[in-house]
């Protein structure tokens, strides 16, 4: 007997995910193709299924973790023993990724007050602005009852960013 060639595949079947761990669990299936010494079909195959079962250490998650494998590079070496056995070699790799979950508070204070429709009816219609250190397009927009997109447009400016002593035409929008 004497063998042509082999290949093989990686198969995640299960990942079980605890705290810091993760257990992977598949099979690598070779593919072997050889040719028979005295028979009448002289080229033979054989299918191997080699289960697996590795620990990963993965600092931070836990069972609410997301984690995803994928089968990376594969090698396979298969010889001929004595007796006619073919003895299969594999080194599989798997690539994991692993997302914890956490909630974070965005918004830390609001305030509900009541529009002043006098003060924002006795406002210049149309406002010149020069920018100072710290400024943004929010705060501004916010003071003269605009919008950002309303100053970007106005302004012909490409960025929300602005650097100080910038001039600016506010138009108010009622």
């Amino acid at each position: 007997m004497q063998i042509i060639g082999s290949s093989g595949r990686t198969m995640i079947e299960d990942m079980i995910i605890s705290d810091n761990n993760v257990v992977v669990q598949g099979a690598v299936i070779v593919d072997v193709i050889y040719i028979k010494q005295d028979d009448d079909d002289k080229i033979g195959y054989a299918k191997y299924e080699l289960p697996f079962t590795e620990n990963c250490e993965i600092s931070g998650i836990n069972s609410d973790s997301i984690c995803e494998g994928h089968p990376g590079p594969l090698q396979v070496s298969t010889i001929l023993t004595g007796g006619g056995e073919i003895d299969v070699k594999c080194s599989a790799t798997v690539d994991l990724m692993a997302v914890s979950r956490r909630r974070y508070s965005f918004i830390c204070d609001a305030a509900v007050s009541e529009r002043d429709n006098e003060a924002i009816k006795n406002m210049a219609g149309i406002t010149g602005y020069i920018t100072r250190e710290n400024d943004t397009l929010w705060n501004i927009a916010k003071k003269y009852h605009t919008t950002v997109s309303d100053i970007l447009e106005t302004n012909g400016l490409a960025s929300d960013r602005v650097q100080p002593k910038t001039k600016l035409l506010i138009v108010k929008k009622c």
